[in-house]
């Protein structure tokens, strides 16, 4: 059986997306470490991502691709905040009641350096 286009464009996409999957088990301390270390890859690459759009000129067709990089990471970030919450309710601790604080938006990250 052949493999379509679809097919093998979705095979190298899960494939990409793999790499952020956190695989150790959330009691231990190594979750904490692979998670803090993905989370970090995903954070600074749609960082970086943002200041090239910022400083560098764009045809149509690399911006889009941005774009769409940028929509993934913002994807991943999320699974991996929806891995954590998990990990801290099977410790006891339910995020939803910790008070509410407030962070910097993309927009308040200084990226000129």
């Amino acid at each position: 059986m052949k493999n379509s286009n679809f097919d093998l464009g979705m095979i190298e996409e899960l494939a990409n997306l793999e790499a952020f999957i956190v695989k150790k088990p959330i009691n231990t301390a190594e979750f904490w470490a692979e998670w803090q270390e993905k989370f970090g890859r995903a954070y600074m690459s749609k960082v970086a991502l943002k200041k090239l759009m910022k400083i560098k000129k764009m045809g149509y067709e690399e911006y889009r691709k941005a774009k769409v990089l940028i929509e993934t990471y913002e994807e991943i970030l999320k699974y991996l905040e929806y891995v954590k919450n998990v990990a801290l309710n099977a410790k006891g601790f339910y995020p939803g009641n910790t008070p509410n604080m407030e962070f910097l938006d993309d927009e308040d990250i200084d990226l000129d350096f």
